[in-house]
């Protein structure tokens, strides 16, 4: 259930963001695959998330054949971004009328 809050609502609060934008799409799902690492701390959990994201950065870049996403300003933004979707979707989740109503 966590998961699926966080991929609803994260590409959503980072879009309305103008410095994170550009990763909306790639933030959320970057924290969903690091909380596949189930004895992993939080911390080990961000570090991997931000590997994702640099990877889903260069990604993006290569595919575009240019720079649409500058690397180097991305990690601080996306430090920021993680914290920001995951506490979030943990006060969604523990809400009463996130368990009355699913995310769509």
């Amino acid at each position: 259930m966590w998961k699926q809050i966080l991929l609803g609502i994260g590409p959503l609060i980072l879009a309305a963001i103008p410095a994170t934008r550009a990763i909306a799409p790639i933030v959320p799902a970057a924290v969903a695959a690091a909380e596949d690492m189930l004895r992993a701390t939080g911390p080990e959990k961000k570090a991997a998330a931000l590997q994702l994201v640099d990877a889903g950065v260069t990604a993006t870049n290569v595919t575009a054949g240019h720079e649409v996403i500058d690397p180097s300003a991305v990690r601080e933004v996306a430090a920021g971004a993680i914290d920001l979707i995951v506490a979030t979707t943990n006060l969604w989740s523990r809400s009463t009328v996130a368990n009355m109503a699913p995310i769509l």
